[in-house]
């Protein structure tokens, strides 16, 4: 039969005849001082009585304040140990949750071990007053939440998640909207610049809208990614925050065709390159002036800018530089591109995201019309 569990480990060394033990989630052995069995069990019983004490006692301020912090960590250290990878910018974005909405709340100061499901959703209800109308935010921080209990019963420092069951709080999500052909055309016209402010703006936001790529692909290319003879773009890394860049969202490196406006792509990239001067394979095809990276902030002002003076309601149509990407892609299903072929070209791995991106013209789906009269050279049936 099994043995059963228990929560300790006893041990009796034979070259001195004491015994060792270790509780649960230590590392290491500890002597018992004693040769004689029972004696050593007391020993056990009294430091498995002291941690409880301690486990019972403990804040939830006292343990999530080592979460997301690289050097103590434990969810680092248990995902790094299986050799998985986590971002600057990720813990940092979580870091900024926990600091700002969750030990900062009544509820850091409850004992761990005492706190339930009816606590978390009191904090949430909370949550929700304080700060009416950012529900997304408020789902962050109950994902912060679920991530600290649920490594902490997976660490078997609680034995149930009281955030186990608690769902998301559903709001309207407004999906970016999509330019028409026509406004592309506009936006990136074959000679002068448009409403862009200079060339850097119009090459950016030409290449977005040509070959679908994120914005952290688009400023994280170097000229080395760029095939100019066979029109193509290697995606082989994107910025995960200020300083560090990895691999692109989907995990794996990409091959890209320039889909639109391929020559006109083309003859913008080679003229930055032949203007720019001792360029190296591993620079910023896109960067300021002494070779530094292009941000976030720079991406939406520009961007903003050119819609301004395009004149296209950027607002009330919700349209975002990442809309090229919905608009790619519905163009291209809309002329029966093979999808599988689109989702490898714009670095999607599931069909459910596709969907996601993609918005069709009622024009798109007169083929599907079922009443529609039948080709004069059907059987009747």
């Amino acid at each position: 039969m099994p043995r059963y569990a228990q929560p300790y480990s006893l041990r009796r060394r034979k070259d001195t005849g004491y015994f060792f033990y270790k509780l649960k989630g230590w590392k290491d052995y500890r002597t018992t001082g004693t040769k004689n069995k029972a004696r050593a069990l007391e020993v056990v019983q009294e430091a498995l009585a002291k941690a409880d004490i301690a486990r019972l006692e403990l804040t939830l301020s006292e343990y999530a304040g080592r979460f997301f912090l690289r050097e103590t960590c434990p969810r680092v250290q248990h995902l790094e140990g299986e050799g998985k990878k986590i971002g600057n910018r990720h813990l940092k974005e979580q870091r900024i949750i926990l600091d700002k909405y969750i030990l900062e709340d009544p509820l850091a100061d409850k004992p761990l071990e005492e706190i339930r499901r009816g606590d978390l959703l009191d904090f949430r209800s909370r949550l929700m007053a304080e700060i009416p109308g950012k529900l997304r935010t408020v789902n962050r921080v109950m994902g912060v939440l679920k991530l600290i209990f649920g490594e902490a019963v997976y660490r078997e420092d609680l034995e149930n998640n009281p955030a186990a069951g608690i769902g998301q709080v559903k709001y309207p999500v407004r999906k970016s909207g999509v330019f028409t052909l026509d406004e592309l055309k506009k936006l990136f016209p074959a000679e002068g610049l448009g409403p862009w402010a200079d060339k850097l703006d119009y090459a950016v936001f030409l290449l977005a809208a040509s070959t679908g790529m994120r914005r952290g692909e688009i400023l994280a290319l170097r000229w080395m990614d760029i095939d100019f003879d066979a029109k193509i773009i290697h995606v082989r890394r994107a910025w995960k925050d200020r300083e560090e860049t990895g691999a692109p969202k989907s995990g794996e490196a990409r091959t890209t065709p320039i889909i639109l406006f391929a020559d006109r792509v083309i003859e913008t990239l080679q003229r930055i390159y032949e203007r720019s001067h001792n360029i190296s394979p591993v620079d910023l095809v896109f960067c300021y002036g002494d070779g530094a990276r292009l941000g976030p902030t720079w991406w939406k002002k520009r961007f903003y800018k050119g819609m301004e003076k395009a004149k296209i309601d950027r607002v009330g149509r919700h349209l975002t530089a990442h809309g090229f990407r919905r608009t790619l892609n519905s163009l291209l299903l809309a002329s029966n591109k093979d999808s599988a072929k689109i989702r490898a070209a714009l670095g999607w791995k599931q069909e459910a995201t596709q969907e996601g991106y993609t918005e069709l013209k009622a024009a798109d789906l007169d083929d599907l019309r079922l009443d529609a009269a039948p080709p004069e050279n059907a059987e009747e049936t």
